[in-house]
């Protein structure tokens, strides 16, 4: 994939910057994934989560986190990713669940875990550009653009537009 020089995938540009990033480099279903560091409250294992009826597809139930119970969504289920991969939701087998994380994200009064396949790093990635065309629909809804991390490219996701995108509040 590589990044065309035109509009963010909200069109305004304003998310491209010019500098470089940095933030937690994961994967779900098989592609690389990054959020801003100051997006993650933590990153935990997964554990059992609790069901709650009545709750859209993508939020798999909550997980008591740090003291208190959080929202787990699927990102995988949110970004339209085929569901055959291990992020569509928690594991089941203790040797797939052991790699999984749950990043609990916020962003102002908005916050929730996303279910991860793994975290591959911590790391800085080069400037982020948009989007390129045919950027798969859910993706670059969320995305704030593409940026060069070792020998390829990651989507950057903006944890206020995928937060504000599946309606999560503060607490239940």
């Amino acid at each position: 994939m590589s990044p065309a020089p035109a509009e963010t995938a909200s069109g305004s540009g304003d998310d491209a910057a010019s500098a470089s990033t940095t933030g937690f480099v994961f994967a779900v279903g098989g592609e690389l994934y990054g959020v801003d560091l100051d997006e993650v409250v933590v990153a935990v294992g997964v554990a059992e989560l609790l069901d709650v009826p009545w709750t859209p597809a993508h939020v798999l139930g909550v997980q008591r986190i740090q003291g208190g119970f959080e929202a787990i969504i699927s990102l995988q289920r949110v970004l339209g990713i085929p569901e055959e991969g291990p992020g569509d939701a928690p594991p089941a087998d203790d040797a797939r669940r052991s790699r999984s994380r749950v990043l609990l994200l916020r962003a102002g009064d908005l916050r929730a875990g996303i279910v991860v396949d793994r975290i591959e790093d911590v790391a800085e990635v080069g400037a982020l550009t948009p989007c390129p065309p045919g950027t798969r629909g859910q993706v670059a809804v969320y995305a704030r653009g593409v940026g060069r991390w070792r020998d390829g490219f990651v989507c950057w996701l903006s944890a206020e537009r995928l937060l504000q995108g599946t309606a999560l509040r503060a607490s239940l």
